[in-house]
């Protein structure tokens, strides 16, 4: 039993850090129990869901290897380094103009400056 609870443990690791991360593509509950699983086992984890080949590319980029505890760092370091952008986009952004624009601009330009995503704030907008 305790290798289900080191499953359980860390997928609800997984789970909660990836989906709680702006900017991070959404993971679900099968997706971060496959992850604990393979890491338990040491056997490679295909998938076609963003999230980890996200984190893998980054994994690769920080010098990591791709087991669960070298997942969850990445997604810790992208997780600060999303935070530090978003925080930098908002005390940098000239609010005054972005109230001064008409509608649907302005409504588009918050979530500009919160999330970074063009892509995201122009399939929204």
């Amino acid at each position: 039993m305790p290798r289900v609870d080191y499953v359980d443990r860390e997928a609800l690791r997984i789970l909660n850090l990836v989906n709680s991360t702006l900017g991070l593509p959404r993971i679900d509950e099968p997706e971060a129990y496959g992850l604990a699983y393979a890491a338990l086992h040491g056997i490679p984890f295909l998938t076609d869901n963003a999230s980890p080949k996200v984190i893998a590319r980054l994994a690769k980029v920080l010098g990591l290897e791709l087991d669960v505890e070298s997942y969850l760092k990445a997604v810790e370091e992208c997780a600060r380094k999303l935070s530090e952008d978003r925080e930098l986009r908002t005390r940098s952004a000239d609010w005054a103009y972005i109230e001064s624009r008409p509608e649907p601009l302005k409504t588009a330009l918050k979530p500009l400056v919160e999330t970074g995503d063009v892509k995201l704030v122009s399939a929204v907008t």
